[in-house]
C-alpha cells in the first residue's frame, strides 16, 4: 500500500495525471470535503477531466509539492491514510495548507475510493489575491 501512495502522489507532483489511472479500479469514487459543506464526489474521468483541461479546477492550481508525508496502513491492509502539507503557487504567492487524504483499495490493490480533507480558507485567500492583483 505505501508503494500505492508514493506512486499516486509523485504522479500528481509531476503532473502525470493520465499515469494514475491504472491505480483506480473501475468505478472508483473521489470525494472531496472542503469545510464543513457537503462534499464534492466525482468519479475518476471526472477528477482526470479537471487535471488536465485547460481551466480546470487542478489545472488552475498548477502542481503541488507534498512534505512532511506520513503514510498509515489501515489495519485492515486494504488502504492508507496519508497526511502532507500541500504547497502550490498561486500568483506568484506560496500557499501551504495541511491535507489528509483517505483511501481504500479493492483486494487487488485499487483505489475504489479516494477521501480528500482539506480546508480550503488559504486557497480562497491567495485567488482571492490573485484576481485582485489582476485587477490592477
Amino acid at each position: 500500500m505505501e508503494a500505492v501512495a508514493d506512486e499516486l502522489f509523485a504522479c500528481f507532483e509531476r503532473g502525470e495525471w493520465e499515469r494514475t489511472r491504472r491505480l483506480f479500479a473501475a468505478g472508483a469514487q473521489i470525494r472531496s470535503q472542503y469545510g464543513r459543506g457537503a462534499p464534492s464526489v466525482q468519479d475518476y474521468e471526472g477528477f482526470l477531466k479537471s487535471a488536465t483541461t485547460p481551466g480546470g479546477a487542478l489545472q488552475q492550481l498548477g502542481l503541488p509539492v507534498y512534505f512532511d508525508r506520513r503514510v498509515t496502513l489501515l489495519g485492515d491492509g486494504n488502504g492508507f491514510v496519508e497526511q502532507h502539507i500541500t504547497r502550490l503557487v498561486i500568483g506568484g504567492q506560496r500557499v501551504e495548507f495541511p491535507v489528509c487524504i483517505v483511501v481504500k483499495c479493492n483486494p487487488k490493490g485499487e483505489i475504489e475510493l479516494l477521501e480528500e480533507y482539506l480546508d480550503t480558507g488559504l486557497l480562497a485567500k491567495a485567488f482571492m489575491q490573485k484576481r485582485q492583483s489582476a485587477k490592477l
